[in-house]
């Protein structure tokens, strides 16, 4: 079950990322290409691949946010933490 999705700034990048948090205790950073990269048309299917996937332990994460150029995002979670990645 997801608990928060959070949309990266695009920032210059060819391609997006989204970030989510869920019960399972997993941080995952997403790649979204919506358009081809050459041409830059949009794809009638777009591709998203995990990046990066964080195990954070037995931490559920409540809360996700990009800076405003999408290359950081701050998590909260349950135990009262704040973790940037």
């Amino acid at each position: 079950m997801i608990t928060d999705l959070e949309w990266a700034p695009l920032a210059g990048r060819s391609f997006h990322m989204i970030a989510s948090a869920s019960k399972d205790h997993k941080l995952i950073i997403w790649r979204a290409l919506l358009s081809d990269i050459m041409t830059g048309e949009l794809l009638n299917q777009p591709i998203v691949q995990p990046l990066q996937v964080f195990e954070l332990g037995g931490v559920s994460i409540q809360r996700i946010k990009w800076n405003i150029l999408g290359t950081c995002c701050a998590t909260a979670g349950d135990d009262g933490d704040v973790r940037l990645y």
